[in-house]
């Protein structure tokens, strides 16, 4: 099995909780998500994507003007931007936010952990509940990237949040020159606890990813 059978194998209408850590390269597994082939919306928080971008240029992986991007916060256009929402309509009216994203695609969002770093306990329990209310809408598969070391010192319990209505999760960590992604949870009995590894160079050629 590869890592793009894994993001294959989740159900539409899942809730995708994915934890990496700062130096696992989060850029990679995005860019193993947006080319397995679906129809795919990023949700760009304060400017997330530009950095992974950047980054991904770097090693000619360049996906990035593709893209049909939400832009929620921030001023950096990149891709095709079908709209630009500020951070308080993103975390207070999903109704408008879930008619952009649209049915039967992998929605990828950016830089959730920016956006709860800004909000105040209430509307951090408002955002997860709004978030929650996607699980099993119109078909899309949801992707939230979420920086774990940030968001566990943040003391506002926003990862337990996130784990708690996440129908999957999955952990993108680091260890040496390996790249490691572990299915924590899953609401696929047949991928879940499953552990693969590949390397920068693996991912670059398509190897085994």
């Amino acid at each position: 099995m590869r890592i793009r059978d894994i993001i294959e194998s989740f159900h539409p209408g899942e809730n995708i909780l994915v934890r990496y850590t700062p130096d696992s390269s989060p850029e990679l597994l995005f860019y193993i998500i947006v080319t397995v082939g679906r129809d795919v919306v990023v949700s760009d928080i304060m400017d997330t994507l530009s950095e992974y971008c950047k980054r991904l240029s770097l090693l000619n992986l360049n996906v990035c003007d593709s893209l049909k991007v939400i832009k929620i916060g921030g001023f950096r256009g990149v891709g095709e931007v079908l709209e630009k929402m500020e951070t308080d309509k993103y975390a207070l009216d999903m109704e408008s936010y879930s008619r952009l994203v649209g049915e039967n695609v992998f929605n990828v969002v950016l830089g959730l952990h920016k956006l709860a770093s800004m909000l105040t306990r209430e509307e951090l329990f408002n955002l997860v509940g709004n978030l929650s209310s996607l699980i099993g809408e119109k078909g899309r598969v949801n992707f939230y990237f979420v920086n774990k070391d940030f968001m566990e010192r943040s003391g506002l319990g926003a990862m337990e949040l996130w784990n708690e209505i996440a129908t999957s999760t999955i952990e993108w960590r680091r260890v040496g020159k390996r790249l490691i992604l572990h299915v924590v949870k899953s609401a696929n009995p047949e991928i879940e606890d499953l552990t693969l590894g590949t390397t920068a160079p693996e991912i670059v050629r398509g190897d085994r990813t």
